[in-house]
């Protein structure tokens, strides 16, 4: 959709159903969607979801342009003892 307000909000509804089978889209989401609250919030459902799967988007997160991502995700991998981004 090209409205990012629908996009935020799918991504909210899929951080609410959690589970498996909202990893793929949410991926997709975090490495995909131009607006960075979206891929802000795609970031942080695959955080709770956790598990191995959701290790590869969030250390590609800490390349993203955008400061509010890549702070976050090496926030997440801070508290879960994986390091973060190189200076």
């Amino acid at each position: 959709d090209r409205d990012e307000w629908v996009r935020n909000m799918a991504v909210e509804v899929l951080a609410k159903i959690g589970g498996e089978e909202t990893i793929e889209p949410l991926t997709w989401a975090l490495r995909e969607d131009p607006d960075p609250f979206v891929r802000y919030k795609a970031l942080v459902s695959l955080a709770e979801i956790g598990g191995d799967r959701m290790m590869g988007p969030l250390l590609q997160s800490l390349n993203d342009p955008d400061e509010l991502i890549w702070a976050k995700a090496e926030e997440i991998l801070q508290i879960q003892g994986g390091g973060g981004r190189e200076q």
